[in-house]
């Protein structure tokens, strides 16, 4: 098991390396900043877990890497919905028309979640949605296991889906 002062001293140590990573991944200085202090918290909230079959920092590598994946595929999602992204060439471009769509979408995901019957997976949905709160703290925050935070989740975000696909069917 290794000590907060250890993890401590590890993240200071390797701090630049880790931010390097995430920002050859991202190519954004603000989201890997952001990248790399979720990261971090994922890692501390995961010590527990370090079985020292590595090293620290291959460990903290690791976690850097896979959410800043994370990151990046959310990232490509968000740009495809809000300004039309050009998967052949990789380009952005501006189109209006789906800054409106994406407004719109944006109130209706909105307004469907704030109507889940259950609260708490209307808060758990509000939390992943715009503040992306791991499932982890999540957990820690109701007091429960992961696999039922995450099964909230899923059944919110069926629910949601059904409600979206019901009001499409009702707009078409």
């Amino acid at each position: 098991m290794i000590s907060n002062k250890e993890f401590t001293a590890a993240v200071n140590k390797h701090r630049n390396s880790l931010y390097k990573r995430i920002y050859y991944l991202l190519n954004n200085a603000e989201d890997a900043e952001d990248c790399l202090q979720d990261s971090l918290a994922n890692a501390y909230i995961g010590l527990p877990n370090f079985k020292g079959e590595c090293s620290l920092h291959t460990w903290l590598y690791t976690i850097v890497t896979n959410t800043a994946i994370t990151y990046r595929r959310r990232r490509v999602y968000h740009y495809s919905l809000i300004e039309g992204w050009d998967t052949k060439t990789n380009e952005t471009h501006y189109v209006p028309e789906r800054v409106l769509e994406r407004k719109e979408l944006q109130e209706a995901v909105a307004s469907n979640i704030n109507n889940l019957e259950d609260p708490r997976a209307r808060y758990m949905m509000n939390e992943r949605v715009y503040n992306k709160t791991p499932y982890k703290v999540l957990a820690k925050r109701f007091n429960m296991e992961l696999t039922c935070v995450k099964s909230i989740l899923y059944k919110g975000r069926r629910c949601l889906a059904h409600k979206m696909k019901h009001m499409n069917n009702m707009l078409n």
